[in-house]
């Protein structure tokens, strides 16, 4: 058996047993059902798979294997000519893969849109800010349009949103994304216990506003007090 590296070895798919993780070669990732090009088989029909897709020898990954390949190839059980079992299996795991990819997707796109959104908000969150401290009194009237817009914006897709405040972590000492994060957080908790709109509104400016003292602070204060 060739040697690669890492103790990786070629090996033939009829000495391949369920826990031997594996990788596929000459077999390019979309024309195997597999969600991925390396993989831990499951269970037997994923070594059929294999078979009915022609592949005779794969890499044997041995530091992810649970178990060793078998020493000696099992004897094969008699089929006829056209395996329908052989055929199904990959059928159903190209639809599964396909769903699977289509989800993956509409997750990916779904982050794209929280992204943009949040940005946008943001945006608004800082304007709103600048016309409290130059003593605008138009500020209320702005800040329950903002309220009402995020008390709507942010509650369709959770998950996609708290991919997007984890990416922020690194900017939450600045009041606006602070502000910001406390308000989304605090409507995605808003909604969980099923306020209704206007308390989702009132619930978006308390959080907007629960650290608006700070803005009167020095910013050499702020960070004096972090130093010590």
């Amino acid at each position: 058996m060739p040697r690669l590296k890492d103790g990786e070895y070629m090996i033939n798919v009829d000495l391949l047993r369920p826990g031997v993780f594996i990788k596929l070669v000459g077999v390019p990732w979309y024309r195997h059902p597999f969600l991925t090009s390396s993989f831990r088989i499951k269970d037997f029909e994923a070594i059929e798979t294999l078979r009915s897709l022609g592949v005779i020898k794969v890499i044997c990954v041995p530091d992810k294997s649970l178990v060793e390949p078998l020493k000696k190839a099992k004897k094969k059980p008699e089929t006829s000519p056209d395996n329908t079992q052989a055929k199904v299996v990959p059928d159903a795991l190209f639809d599964e893969k396909k769903k699977r990819m289509e989800k993956l997707k509409e997750k990916k796109e779904s982050v794209a849109r929280a992204e943009q959104k949040y940005s946008l908000s943001l945006k608004q969150v800082e304007d709103l800010m600048f016309s409290i401290n130059r003593g605008n009194m138009q500020f209320l009237e702005e800040a329950n349009a903002l309220s009402t817009t995020l008390s709507r914006y942010f509650l369709s897709d959770c998950e996609a949103l708290m991919h997007v405040l984890n990416l922020q972590t690194d900017k939450s000492d600045t009041v606006y994304y602070h502000s910001m994060n406390v308000t989304v957080l605090a409507l995605i908790l808003g909604r969980s216990v099923e306020l209704d709109e206007d308390e989702m509104r009132t619930l978006a400016l308390g959080g907007l506003f629960h650290d608006i003292g700070k803005s009167k602070i020095e910013k050499n204060f702020t960070q004096e007090r972090k130093v010590e």
